[in-house]
């Protein structure tokens, strides 16, 4: 595939050359359209994938590659947004800033995962995109991908083992996230890429609160095995016992309870998890729970 693309870039360098060098004795209404105004000729180009009149802007110094317009955004940013694969790597290879963030922090890469282009993403990580830059809110390119449901992209992110654990605004890693959006399949990818299950969010919660709080016993058993903390308190002191006790899921408790986690700590409110049941009105729990508290 870069094969491909640097072959392409060669002759369309070749068909400009031949054309710059070629005699023109009437100026065309796009060739004066350039000369009237560059650089909104320059975006547009680069939107619609338009290589020769971007090489021609740029290899006569009429536009710098790193340009941006009102919005903040590089012509490069464009030309990757609407999947021009070739004019991308022209860039890259006229040494654009693969690193460059508009004003919201958005970098090339994350804006690559945000339009599901995978052959993108794979062309930016070859040459040297950094996962680890956050956007403003601290999202990753990862978390980007998990947020848009970029399948494609999130095992090429994974791969490079960078920024996997790292944390937005709300203290939520990837992992967190994907909890949240019920992406469960995402989630299990980003823990057998040993993810670190330990991080809690601004809230408090671990990942295994999430799973427990999404009634997710496979997640559940997988957190386990990768040996979650079963007795971590939350904000408001919930162990995950607890809140799988106030939601009524019998075999999450069972796996819990199985696996040792603690059956007589208490929330905030000074609440066990056999209290939580009862409250709640999942008296099935409550008895096992009092059992095997006082066998």
């Amino acid at each position: 595939m870069r094969n491909a693309s640097i072959k392409f870039i060669l002759l369309i360098g070749i068909v400009f050359f031949l054309a710059a060098c070629a005699p023109s004795q009437i100026k065309n209404p796009a060739a004066a359209a350039i000369d009237a105004d560059p650089q909104t000729s320059f975006f547009e180009a680069c939107r619609k994938g338009d290589m020769i009149n971007v090489m021609r802007l740029v290899e006569e110094n009429r536009v710098d590659v790193n340009l941006t317009d009102p919005y903040s955004w590089t012509g490069f940013m464009y030309a990757i947004q609407n999947g021009h694969e070739g004019l991308a790597e022209y860039f890259l290879r006229k040494k654009v800033n693969i690193r460059y963030q508009d004003k919201e922090g958005l970098t090339p890469l994350m804006v690559a995962v945000n339009e599901r282009h995978p052959g993108m993403v794979e062309l930016l990580l070859e040459y040297g995109a950094d996962p680890v830059q956050q956007d403003k809110h601290g999202y990753t390119a990862l978390m980007w991908g998990i947020y848009n449901n970029s399948w494609c992209s999130i095992p090429l992110l994974l791969a490079t083992k960078k920024g996997i654990d790292l944390q937005n605004g709300f203290g939520e890693t990837a992992l967190h996230l994907a909890l949240d959006y019920r992406l469960y399949d995402f989630a299990t990818l980003i823990i057998q890429h040993n993810a670190n299950i330990a991080i809690q969010n601004n809230k408090g919660q671990t990942a295994l609160h999430l799973a427990v709080h999404e009634n997710l016993p496979d997640i559940v058993a997988l957190l386990i095995k990768k040996k979650a903390n079963l007795n971590c308190r939350d904000k408001q002191g919930f162990t995950p016992l607890m809140l799988s006790a106030q939601s009524g899921s019998e075999q999450i408790i069972v796996m819990l309870v199985e696996n040792g986690a603690a059956l007589n700590l208490k929330n905030a409110e000074g609440k066990t998890a056999a209290d939580l049941a009862g409250a709640k009105k999942h008296f099935k729990i409550a008895e096992y729970l009092g059992k095997k508290i006082n066998p």
